[in-house]
């Protein structure tokens, strides 16, 4: 049961990194392009299926590497099969590259998927070929029980895959350079496995070389024969995108697609969880009392995966309207009841990974593959007859049938080969599980009520408030002890890992800069992409909301800066008012009363209608005072003023280009031997040295440096103490 932790910690940032791409591809790829890469993916999937079913001896032989007294052999074999993997995956790759030549006049496609089809069909070949190498690098490292070193390797590939694919539509690349990426990204995380492996074991490494068939001959009947078993379990799940393409048009296959997507991440967490018990089912094979820890084996693991799947396919079944509409917009009812359907069979199918897991180990291959024959065949049979009559739904429909037939048949199967009842082995997996699964169904509901539809927040707030009572009742009235100590275990765990994270990254944030400055150029990255009038006003509205003067502009402090700013402009002009003066961004008016004095005429703008509003009533007895509302990032400045002065207000840009248009629109409103006056806030010291503090101009050190480095302008006087930096600038006379 710990093992089968382990092995899906990095399975859900990797699943939530593909969830997170459907959306984004469909948006940037339209359904028809998108359709088209769903097709050209299940052709990988379905090629897959006929690698000659090596993964399992190779899993096995890896494991037992350390007990055996001839571990020679064990390597000429793992080296065979590594090259027996890059060969299948240079075939398929030629084959599916020769396949989407003919596919591409029977997709339905329109000109452009036409056009692009073969292309996308010979990268979808690589992908095959990227995919064969990094299947055959996580069998040997789940051979090595290295699980953590698996879901690394794992959450590595599908963050290159997102950020690649996010950065390329966002530059407006299309379709090819997508699929592309999807290749290298797949082909990256193959070759970090093996750099794994080199410092695991190294004699397990792959090597090219040539095909030893001598090494591989007696491992393949019982490896074709799990293969057997494999293709038609997963076929129901891999083959029906490409037969609704082939049926109903690419378009048809996206609604299939978005409602598989959540079961299909539940299938595989339950799916890497009753992995683990293989090897354990095998160890104890040839033991002497082998039926009673197979029945003991079996009945546990039925039990982890009723303890697992229940709560997150009961879950997923009641968020999903909202979680349709918060992931896609809308809670389409074709999309959403094949989302219930799956779910079931996702659930149903748990049931059955366990007993066939055991049916494997006691090497009742050849029962297992009569039944999945049979079934598979019927199943498949069946899918396209719903298909046809009831469409992508109906195709749901065949595969909750398949599922539910096979579980029942794997169950008697595996209870036959260990002397066990069924119904004793259901009964001992579903007890003490009514009360956790009501207090989780109650708690779903009751978020998804309270909580506006269609919200991210409503989805994950029900999912965290249903797995919560699910957990905290399971423990206290239906858990086991076993189960009570893996739970303590892991908290435990999960704590001490929180702890000592914390430790660790406090500690190099304050010693490594590199560290620190890349923190902050993260955060600094985020306000480049946020920057607009909206978050702007909706930033400074709020502070104004909240109370008056919210900066303490009335403070001593504040107004020793002001009146040293004044200091500087009586200074430049002997005393001598300024006949026209425009002051940006005067907020509530405090430095506008001080200025007055010094002007004819001023006119103080802001983009805050409620600090114009405490303006006006703070300078009411000013005559020579205007104000107005203006936005410097779209509204135009309508004069020319002897006197420009804003006073932290070029900090609120945080994007540099809309920095230097500012600039350039407050210099072309000074005319010669006009002056500008600019304050502004400084930022910490690591902003104002940093590389990057010079390119997005971060802080008032850096923004004034940037102005008196404009060659209209000359320095007349300069001040800054620990929190703000003050310059007063005069226009240059043209020659």
């Amino acid at each position: 049961m710990r093992d089968g932790i382990i092995n899906n910690l990095g399975f859900f940032i990797s699943s939530a990194m593909g969830i997170v791409l459907v959306p984004i591809m469909l948006t940037g790829l339209g359904p028809e392009l998108y359709g088209l890469w769903i097709a050209a993916l299940a052709t990988v999937s379905i090629a897959g299926l006929f690698e000659p079913g090596l993964g399992w001896p190779v899993m096995r032989e890896v494991a037992a590497t350390r007990r055996h007294e001839n571990r020679d052999e064990t390597i000429r074999f793992v080296s065979a099969a590594g090259n027996a993997f890059l060969s299948i995956g240079l075939l398929g790759a030629v084959v599916l590259g020769l396949l989407g030549l003919s596919l591409a006049t029977e997709l339905h496609l329109g000109p452009e998927a036409q056009r692009l089809a073969p292309a996308v069909f010979a990268l979808a070949g690589l992908a095959f070929l990227a995919n064969q190498a990094s299947a055959f690098t996580l069998l040997v490292l789940t051979g090595l029980r290295r699980f953590d070193v698996v879901n690394t390797v794992a959450v590595v590939e599908s963050f290159l895959r997102v950020s690649g694919v996010f950065l390329l539509l966002h530059m407006g690349f299309g379709l090819l350079p997508v699929v592309a990426w999807w290749v290298a990204a797949t082909g990256t995380g193959a070759v970090v496995g093996q750099l794994f492996i080199s410092r695991l074991d190294p004699p397990l490494r792959f090597r090219p070389a040539r095909l030893e068939w001598s090494s591989l001959r007696r491992h393949m009947p019982y490896g074709l024969s799990s293969k057997i078993v494999m293709m038609a379990g997963s076929l129901g799940w891999l083959a029906t995108p490409l037969l609704i393409s082939l049926v109903r048009g690419s378009a048809a296959v996206v609604p299939y697609h978005i409602g598989q997507k959540f079961p299909l991440a539940i299938l595989r967490i339950s799916g890497r969880a009753s992995d683990v018990f293989f090897p354990a089912a095998s160890e104890v094979a040839s033991a002497e009392d082998s039926a009673v820890l197979t029945r003991e084996i079996l009945a546990l693991g039925l039990r982890w995966s009723v303890l697992l799947s229940l709560p997150l396919c009961l879950v997923l079944g009641i968020i999903a309207p909202g979680l349709l509409r918060a992931w896609i917009g809308e809670a389409q009812t074709e999309p959403l009841q094949i989302l219930y359907l799956l779910a079931a069979a996702v659930f149903v199918a748990g049931l059955g990974d366990v007993p066939l897991h055991v049916v494997w180990a006691r090497q009742a291959i050849g029962r297992a593959v009569g039944v999945v024959g049979v079934t598979g065949l019927t199943a498949l049979g069946l899918i396209v007859w719903l298909l046809v009559r009831m469409g992508p739904a109906g195709a749901a429909w065949g595969v909750l049938l398949y599922m539910i037939v096979s579980s029942i048949c794997f169950l008697f199967l595996s209870a036959r080969e260990c002397g066990a009842r069924v119904p004793d082995l259901l009964w001992t997996a579903f007890q003490g599980l009514l009360i956790p699964g009501m207090a989780c169904a109650a708690a779903a509901f009751l978020v998804m009520l309270l909580v506006p539809a269609g919200s991210w927040l409503g989805v994950i707030g029900a999912a965290a408030a249903a797995g919560t009572a699910y957990a905290f009742t399971l423990y206290h009235s239906g858990a086991r002890e076993e189960e009570r100590a893996l739970a303590r275990a892991s908290f435990h765990l999960v704590a001490t890992v929180v702890r000592s994270g914390n430790r660790l990254a406090r500690r190099l944030f304050r010693r490594v800069r590199f560290i620190r400055s890349s923190y902050h150029l993260m955060f600094a990255l985020v306000d480049v992409l946020r920057d607009s009038s909206t978050h702007a006003l909706g930033i400074t509205h709020a502070e104004f909301e909240r109370q008056p003067d919210p900066w303490n502009y009335a403070g001593p402090q504040e107004r020793s800066r002001h009146r040293q700013a004044l200091a500087m402009l009586d200074q430049a002009r002997n005393g001598l008012r300024f006949e026209k003066t425009l002051e940006i961004g005067c907020a509530e008016g405090h430095f506008t009363e001080l200025l007055a004095d010094r002007c004819v005429s001023l006119l103080a703008v802001d983009f805050s209608p409620l600090a114009l509003d405490r303006a006006r009533a703070r300078c009411a007895q000013k005559e020579s005072v205007r104000f107005d509302h203006h936005d410097l990032r779209s509204d135009a400045i309508p004069d020319s003023f002897d006197l420009v002065v804003a006073m932290d207000v070029l900090s609120y840009f945080c994007r540099p280009s809309r920095l230097r248009a500012a600039c350039r629109k407050i210099i072309a409103a000074v005319p010669p031997a006009g002056y500008l006056l600019v304050g502004d806030v400084r930022q910490r010291d690591l902003f104002e040295t940093a590389w990057w503090g010079k390119r997005l101009l971060r802080g008032g050190r850096q923004i004034t440096n940037f102005l008196a480095a404009q060659p209209d302008l000359q320095v007349v006087a300069t001040a800054s103490d620990d929190t703000h930096v003050l310059i007063l600038l005069q226009k240059r006379k043209q020659a």
